[in-house]
């Protein structure tokens, strides 16, 4: 498995994608129908360079999470005894763990020295924002003003202020993708 286009990276990497308007549920109630095979590719590649993923429950619910073969997974929930989901087990699956994640610096902190994907709804990425790095965001439109009205509005749902990002678009053959990084951080 190549990089892919955003290459490595250290400590927290958000991979998202969103629409058009930032939507980040598709009509189908999910990423699925936001996503494309080249948007999945490039999440592989993430997957494979990540030493860690981590997803919260609603995510892992309505995406329907499975295990992973190329990272361990963990999923956080705030509640982890009333989860209803159940992951579904793929033979060579790696681990997965729920995690309590209701204190959540202490949940960060277990992830101290790992390249962690994380590949959580805007809810948990907006509180994770003060220890994220960086950024790797699937646009699905190529229109140059759609692609950064919609990455702006991404980040203004997760209380992030654009101006303090750096925006790197690369460019796909069907989607735009940003790698955003926080300004004096390159």
């Amino acid at each position: 498995m190549t990089q892919g286009r955003y290459g490595a990276w250290t400590g927290l990497r958000l991979a998202m994608v969103v629409g058009p308007a930032g939507q980040t549920l598709g009509p189908d109630g999910t990423s699925h129908s936001l996503s494309n095979p080249e948007d999945r590719h490039e999440l592989m590649a993430l997957r494979a360079l990540a030493d860690l993923i981590v997803t919260d429950a609603s995510t892992a619910e309505r995406e329907n999470y499975r295990q992973s073969k190329l990272a361990p997974l963990q999923v956080w929930s705030r509640h982890p005894g009333t989860i209803s989901w159940k992951p579904i087990q793929v033979e060579g699956g790696l681990a997965l763990t729920l995690v309590d994640s209701s204190d959540l610096d202490s949940a960060v902190a277990s992830l101290a020295g790992s390249n962690v994907l994380l590949e959580t709804g805007p809810t948990l990425s907006a509180l994770l924002l003060p220890w994220i790095s960086s950024l790797a965001i699937t646009v699905a439109s190529h229109d140059s003003d759609d692609r950064t009205e919609a990455l702006n509005a991404l980040l203004r749902k997760m209380g992030a202020e654009p101006s303090q990002w750096q925006i790197t678009w690369i460019s796909g053959q069907v989607n735009s993708y940003a790698l955003v990084s926080r300004r004096g951080s390159l």
